[in-house]
């Protein structure tokens, strides 16, 4: 489903409509990067975009097809990025060209967006319309990587390093830079196609990570503040999407 109306459609009560849409879909993703998408219901969803159950309803008839577009919302930002990457390569080198693939959807994506990536693709292990949603856009970044002269067995090692770094970079409480971020995408590319200008990760950013995140907890500890549950959230997922 289309998320934003063709042009000759364009009323302003159609664009009214769009972005409430959009609205939902956005207060969908905020709820389940903090719950999980096991946890989130419809309840979570109105409160979080101080709209009724009953606007929720009009728009989309049941939870389950509001969690289906939600996904689509998510793969097609996705898309979008993937295309405008592929257009901005020059396709010259091969490892340049994996490394702004890669930055452009894992680096440039927000941390909520991953988070809510993460969940759905927790859950296509025992759900077959997320799975195949997914399959969609795989089969996409796939053949736009072939089609550019990136071998069949580069994308599929580049594709399986994409999953493993949005999960290296969501799945715990440290934070990173977005230059942190980029140097794991260049030295896990690198692997690939090592490349003589990239460093290996060294155990100076481990060590300054688990150095604050000690500090961190510290403060929240004699602040008696509660720290977010979005790792949980993320981990339930996981499991859940097992089961």
């Amino acid at each position: 489903m289309a998320i934003h109306a063709k042009n000759s459609e364009a009323t302003p009560r159609k664009l009214a409509k769009d972005k409430q849409r959009i609205h939902l879909l956005e207060a969908n993703m905020e709820c389940i990067a903090k719950r999980g998408l096991s946890e989130t219901s419809i309840t979570h969803i109105s409160k979080a975009a101080t709209m009724s159950r009953g606007i929720i309803n009009f728009y989309f008839d049941s939870k389950e097809k509001l969690m289906l577009e939600t996904l689509d919302y998510i793969l097609q930002e996705q898309e979008y990025a993937l295309t405008k990457a592929i257009a901005e390569c020059g396709w010259d080198n091969a490892i340049d060209t994996l490394n702004v693939i890669a930055e452009s959807l894992v680096v440039s994506s927000s941390k909520k967006r991953q988070r809510v990536w993460l969940a759905f693709a927790a859950h296509a292990a025992s759900h077959a319309n997320y799975a195949s949603k997914f399959s969609d856009f795989q089969t996409l970044l796939r053949n736009a990587l072939e089609n550019n002269s990136i071998s069949e067995e580069k994308a599929k090692v580049f594709m399986a390093l994409l999953d493993g770094l949005r999960m290296q970079l969501l799945v715990g409480n440290a934070s990173f830079s977005r230059e942190e971020k980029i140097h794991y995408v260049h030295a896990a590319i690198a692997a690939i196609e090592p490349a003589e200008n990239i460093m290996p990760l060294n155990d100076n950013i481990a060590a300054a990570k688990l150095s604050n995140e000690i500090e961190n907890r510290k403060s929240a500890k004699n602040q008696n503040v509660k720290k977010p549950v979005l790792q949980e959230a993320a981990i339930g997922d996981l499991f859940a999407g097992l089961g």
